[in-house]
């Protein structure tokens, strides 16, 4: 059994740039490059997820007066001369065990620009307990671990973290964060700001407390990690592949559904080729809130893949990137399986469901009929996540 383990590590939100940019809502639009190793912002954009989607004023989903409070308990404190913590990281995947680490972390208060964080501490860690099995992947910023190519690693606190600019733009209120450069293989990168919990846990981030010296979040998850392809084999190393512009004529039958914008779930259509002949097949968006990304997958009778097709057509609604398939090829007499899915999370934000229409065009009527709708295309794996980390501000 093939497993994407990495899908098992929690998805965080991150940025590069330095402290205060991010605390102010402000992103280098600098090509991404190793570092000159002066603490500059210039970083590999590889390295950084491409779209941040909570979007909004995170600090105006607060009560009011949350923001002041966390600021007046830390300030109540005193002097803050240091941080302890505890860290843990256990994942499973269908019920073994695959990573199980646990660290120590201590921190002094960060000398540099971080004017408008409520805390910020340049950390140190250590491993403690490491009972992961073979292939455990959990990257090092989400562990705070500094064993290893991390280094100038500061972890902090900010009432509100605004993250990316324009359509990526994102606020945090409550926000724990990282920030930290890379040794790479060619230079250091970096620095990178990533969102490790926030006050409202936005999405698979876990929610962050701070109750005076005492501060602690977490993220208790049961999801399904995608296996082995059930639908799909490339039985053999050539088949066609539609990538050119390309436009049906006209379109005998065709036939509407809807399909899930995150890709994990497809339609499967039969069609009956009677004689042998040129057939046509293409795949089209219905409505301007509903359009994405489609890709269309013809097989045969013995499940293996005869042709695909994507982006090679305008669509009728157009998507925010993309555009829709279509193909025309020479079929021998038989059955047809056609698997229309979208591509991974190119709807509309808010929209959960891609409607389209599946167009047949023949010399002869060919009706496509829907035999699975919304089935998984992949074996779905139980997969666990328990992230946790709690700790103590020193002061006096």
């Amino acid at each position: 059994m093939t497993a994407k383990l990495g899908l098992l590590a929690m998805v965080m939100v991150g940025c590069e740039g330095d402290i205060d940019a991010m605390i102010a809502g402000e992103q280098s639009s600098d090509e991404a490059r190793p570092s000159s190793g002066d603490g500059s912002s210039d970083s590999d954009s590889t390295d950084t997820p491409d779209d941040d989607s909570n979007s909004g004023d995170g600090a105006s989903d607060q009560p009011d007066g949350a923001v002041d409070d966390t600021e007046s308990s830390v300030d109540e404190l005193g002097t803050l001369t240091g941080l302890e913590m505890e860290l843990t990281y256990e994942s499973t995947l269908d019920g073994d065990l695959v990573c199980s680490k646990a660290l120590s972390i201590t921190g002094t208060p960060f000398t540099g620009a971080c004017d408008d964080c409520t805390f910020a501490f340049a950390i140190e860690s250590t491993v403690t307990a490491d009972e992961s099995a073979p292939g455990c992947s959990v990257p090092a910023y989400q562990l705070l671990d500094t064993s290893g190519t991390l280094f100038d690693v500061v972890f902090g606190h900010s009432t509100r973290l605004d993250i990316g600019s324009g359509g990526t733009a994102a606020s945090y209120a409550d926000a724990a964060f990282v920030r930290y450069s890379v040794d790479g293989s060619f230079g250091t990168y970096g620095p990178y700001t990533r969102v490790l919990a926030s006050g409202d846990g936005f999405e698979d981030l876990g929610e962050f407390l701070l109750d005076g010296d005492a501060f602690e979040w977490g993220l208790d998850q049961d999801s399904f990690t995608d296996g082995d392809d059930v639908l799909v084999d490339f039985c053999e190393p050539s088949y066609t592949s539609s990538w050119t512009d390309f436009a049906l004529s006209g379109g005998y039958t065709s036939a509407s559904d809807s399909v899930s914008c995150d890709g994990s779930q497809v339609d499967l259509w039969s069609i009956e080729v009677e004689t042998a002949s040129t057939v046509g097949l293409g795949v089209d968006t219905v409505a301007a809130d509903t359009a994405f990304d489609a890709k269309l997958t013809l097989m045969g009778s013995d499940d293996c893949v005869v042709a695909t097709a994507d982006d090679n057509t305008p669509c009728t609604f157009a998507p925010d990137r993309y555009e829709c398939p279509a193909i025309e090829l020479e079929l021998e007499p038989g059955m047809y399986t056609v698997m229309v899915h979208s591509m991974i999370d190119v709807c509309r934000p808010g929209v959960e469901m891609g409607e389209y229409t599946l167009t047949v065009d023949g010399s002869t009527p060919i009706r496509p009929s829907l035999e699975d709708d919304d089935i998984f295309r992949y074996e779905r794996i139980p997969s666990t996540v328990d992230y946790r980390a709690e700790g103590r501000l020193l002061a006096e």
